[in-house]
């Protein structure tokens, strides 16, 4: 790698707003992930901390790892430059990573969930430059396969290979810890705009849609969730596991097309439909999963 005089950006509105991404996609790392996993009342502290030493340590790997790949398809090997708009793009594989984390949070120690995200790193960098951007030419510059759908299953499989947890007490879940998973679900709806848009041209037709595309899905998710929620509760009240993350379905399902010309109408159907089967997923088929295959999922990813 270099941070030479190349790797900069000559234009300064371009670091600018890659700077600007970069913090807004932080700020959803280390405060909207984090936080959003503190639902668990004795994993509060576990959820923030490790939330930032896998964010951290995914980063200096990841930059280099997804390099190498790139490199590897194209059999152009260059020096990376080490700029900012190399670590934003470090930072979307990192979300992936949290997501997996989602998956087996409360049953692994500091050490296997460092070296499930090594691991995961690897895999995803592999994935994304082979498969997806190379072979493929895959459009998805919100990450919804890319980033959403390979942490998932990354994830499903490596709580499927832990089993089920013990019953016990500490999985249990109280108003104040459900208040602070509340503030980390603010802070991804405040910028999922930033993660869906960072990747594109900056101040770009293409990145404005991106912006006011995720804004309507989210809106559009939010409001199918609160309508969901309370339809599948038996006493017609809104589940906060519901409100925490279906909500946040329109950013992930719109993603892919977020970038596109569509009508208004669009994205807020996407966002609709995504809220509703999301809220749809955690109310009856993760209990199933659980319940049928043995599949225990913490946060419902």
């Amino acid at each position: 790698g270099t941070c030479g005089r190349d790797s900069y950006h000559k234009n300064g509105a371009d670091f600018t707003n890659y700077y600007n991404s970069f913090s807004g996609v932080s700020i959803m790392m280390f405060i909207g992930f984090g936080y959003l996993m503190t639902f668990l009342k004795r994993y509060g502290m576990g959820a923030v901390g490790l939330t930032m030493l896998i964010t951290v340590v995914a980063l200096q790997w990841g930059v280099w790892i997804e390099w190498f790949f790139s490199m590897w398809y194209e059999t152009d090997w260059i020096y990376i430059p080490m700029n900012i708009k190399t670590l934003d793009t470090g930072l979307t594989l990192v979300a992936s990573i949290l997501i997996s984390f989602g998956a087996i949070i409360g049953k692994v120690n500091p050490l296997q969930l460092v070296i499930m995200a090594l691991m995961e790193a690897l895999f995803y960098a592999f994935n994304k430059a082979i498969f997806l951007e190379g072979a493929l030419s895959f459009m998805d510059p919100g990450g919804t396969v890319a980033i959403h759908m390979f942490g998932s299953y990354f994830g499903l499989a490596v709580s499927m290979m832990l089993g089920k947890p013990s019953t016990g007490t500490d999985n249990e879940i109280n108003h104040v810890s459900d208040l602070f998973s509340f503030v980390g679900t603010l802070f991804l709806f405040i910028y999922w705009p930033s993660f869906n848009g960072g990747e594109l041209e900056p101040n770009s037709p293409p990145q404005q849609r991106a912006v006011v595309h995720t804004i309507l899905s989210l809106c559009a998710a939010t409001v199918g969730t609160f309508v969901m929620s309370s339809y599948l509760n038996p006493t017609a009240k809104f589940r906060p596991v519901d409100i925490q993350n279906a909500t946040l379905a329109g950013g992930v399902a719109v993603g892919s097309v977020c970038a596109l010309t569509m009508q208004p109408s669009d994205p807020l159907m996407i966002g609709l439909v995504a809220g509703m089967l999301s809220c749809y997923g955690f109310a009856r088929i993760q209990p199933m999963l659980e319940a049928r295959f043995g599949l225990h999922d913490t946060c419902g990813i």
